[in-house]
């Protein structure tokens, strides 16, 4: 390890370099990868439309890899969203994203130090109701006020702006059924954006679908383990 690197590991809790650079390198390659894919089909995308699936990419990444630097990335990443979605009335998925940045920030602090991160656990079963009836209540409060904003598709931007809201918190406490929350998400995100011309953002979600089933079979892992990466 450099001394650079080594002053950093220092102050950030950092210890193993390739948390850092395979959630950089997987990130670049894959949108380097959708990018031709647009170039050959002609589909058409913005810079900031490439910048966002790219820092999305590496966020998620640097989340399968339980790193803390999923949330400063995850800033920059919701901010370029969110600035898309509000250009393409896609009112929810906007909302979602503005609402994301304090989260992330909260997050950081949340999450502590990857050298001292807390351990992947279970839901508690007496905090479903909870959960399903606040997630109900939201739901049909984030439909209503798409649909009278005159959002796009504002049953299925409603699902994504709460139950994306959802995996977040459960994310931020390392609750490993935030994994099967997202699987949902991307599901319903994969229909959206392609619906909405928003190509490589959906070709991003049908890799977040599977990035999804191994963040799941990856913290299953690290559970059974302990807690060890």
């Amino acid at each position: 390890m450099s001394n650079g690197f080594a002053a950093i590991a220092a102050a950030t809790g950092i210890k193993d370099r390739q948390m850092y650079t395979i959630p950089l390198v997987y990130g670049t390659s894959i949108t380097a990868f959708f990018v031709l894919l647009a170039n050959i089909f002609k589909w058409d995308f913005s810079t900031l439309e490439m910048f966002a699936v790219w820092t999305s990419f590496i966020c998620t990444f640097l989340c399968v890899f339980q790193s803390r630097w999923n949330y400063p990335v995850g800033v920059v990443s919701t901010t370029l969203l969110a600035v898309m979605f509000y250009q393409s009335n896609l009112l929810g998925s906007a909302i979602l994203n503005v609402y994301l940045i304090p989260t992330l920030i909260y997050g950081w602090f949340v999450w502590g130090k990857d050298s001292e991160t807390r351990k992947v656990a279970h839901v508690s079963v007496k905090d479903v109701p909870t959960y399903l009836a606040v997630t109900a209540v939201v739901y049909l409060g984030a439909k209503y006020l798409i649909n009278d904003f005159g959002g796009t598709l504002g049953t299925l931007d409603a699902w994504l702006l709460v139950g994306s809201i959802f995996a977040q918190f459960l994310l931020d406490r390392k609750r490993i059924e935030t994994w099967v929350v997202w699987i949902a998400v991307n599901v319903v995100s994969i229909y959206v954006y392609f619906n909405a011309g928003l190509y490589l953002v959906g070709l991003q979600f049908i890799a977040f679908l599977l990035n999804a089933v191994w963040g799941y079979y990856e913290w299953n892992r690290t559970m059974k383990t302990g807690g060890s990466k």
